[in-house]
This record gives C-alpha cells, sequence and structure tokens, in this order.
C-alpha cells in the first residue's frame, strides 16, 4: 500500500501555490537545511533556490543565520499548531492509537523531522537557542499531560516524552524500503504497523512496575 495517500487523507499540508518572498524563501531554507544542514549551505544556494537574489534575502532575513532560526521557529510553530489541532482527539484513546497518529503525523512532515535531526548530527546537539526556545518549552508542555493521562511521576514522563520523540523522529525520516529491510518484512504496511509497534513496547516498558 503507497504511503502517500494514507498520508495526505490523515494530515493534509498547507496546499496552494507560495506567491510572497518571504515565505519561497522559508520554504527554500527549510529544503535545503533539512538536506544539506546549516554549514554546508551558502547564502548564494539559498538566493539561487528560490529565485532572488542575495540583496533581497538580505532584505527580509538579514543573512543565513537569521534565516535559519526564522526557519526553524517556523516550522516548530507550525508543527505545534498541528500537534494542538490533533490533541483532543488523542486524549482517553487507546496508547497504540496515540503512537500510531503520531507516527504518521511525523511521516507526513519528514523534511521538518530532518531538519531537527540535521541539526544533532551537525553540531552533536541542538543549538542553544533551538533548545532552548523551542525543544525545552515543548518538553514541558507535554510532560505533564503525558503525566496526568498515563499515572506516571513527572520524570518518568518525562524520560518516556523524549525517548518516543526520538524514535518517532528516526522513523519518520527513514524510507519505505529500508524500514521493510530493517524489519524483515514484506510490505510497506506492515514495516509502519512493525514501527508503531515498536513505540507501543517501548511506552509499555515505561507504564509496567519494574521487577
Amino acid at each position: 500500500m503507497a504511503l502517500e495517500p494514507i498520508l495526505n487523507e490523515k494530515f493534509p499540508l498547507p496546499g496552494g501555490v507560495l506567491t510572497d518572498t518571504r515565505s519561497v524563501i522559508l520554504a527554500a531554507g527549510l529544503d535545503l537545511f533539512a538536506t544539506g544542514g546549516y554549514a554546508a549551505v551558502s547564502t548564494r544556494e539559498l538566493a539561487a533556490a528560490c529565485g532572488v537574489n542575495i540583496a533581497t534575502l538580505n532584505y527580509h532575513f538579514g543573512g543565513k543565520e537569521s534565516l535559519y532560526r526564522e526557519t526553524m521557529r517556523s516550522v516548530y510553530t507550525t508543527m505545534q499548531t498541528d500537534l494542538q489541532a490533533l490533541l483532543p482527539g488523542l486524549l482517553g484513546a487507546p496508547v497504540r492509537s496515540v503512537l500510531e497518529s503520531l507516527y504518521y503525523f511525523a511521516r507526513s512532515r519528514d523534511r521538518q523531522i530532518r531538519l531537527f535531526m540535521r541539526e544533532v548530527m551537525e553540531f552533536g546537539h541542538l543549538r542553544q537557542e533551538t533548545q532552548n526556545e523551542h525543544w525545552l518549552p515543548t518538553i514541558e508542555m507535554y510532560g505533564g499531560l503525558v503525566a496526568a493521562q498515563l499515572g506516571l511521576s513527572e520524570l518518568k514522563a518525562r524520560q518516556l516524552l523524549v525517548t518516543t520523540s526520538f524514535l518517532v523522529a528516526r522513523f519518520a525520516i527513514q524510507s519505505e524500503e529500508s524500514l521493510v529491510a530493517v524489519f524483515g518484512v514484506s510490505s510497506v504496511q506492515a514495516a509502519h504497523e512493525a514501527a508503531v509497534d515498536c513505540l507501543f513496547q517501548t511506552t509499555k516498558s515505561f507504564l509496567e512496575p519494574v521487577a
């Protein structure tokens, strides 16, 4: 079964053609930074990718560093908005269903997830502004919710949230062919089910009492 129609049906992305220059530059920044990382992308490449000159890019963002920060901010803001819209349908749902929804949500936004992963791969850690402005507030925001929903301590809920977030991100950027191969299954759908099962079994280990 092809994944793309499933993703478009469950989690449609904003459509239409980008027309304003700022949005075009942000879209190009996301593509290039997610693919090559911050250091490898030049201002000249960024300008060429969105069909503007360097002066126009600098006018809107003040240079590559500012464009990168704004790209990261835009991605986090958009994903938080989308997650908040998804949240009411997840509250009180079976744990596996919640994990499945989050898995497909992340797969449908693999470029955005790849941007986060690329930063860790490039620097060995999240940049300070990414961690302090985006990642840590996200953990704080959802940690209490996870604790309340699953009856966990705040520390254990935080550990679960960090662990499953890393696993979801890793699976989200992996190709379907690779998932099929590593799980040793015969179909794409079976590979996705295996990935969700990994998330579920990991979550169960946090819920079960230690022997």
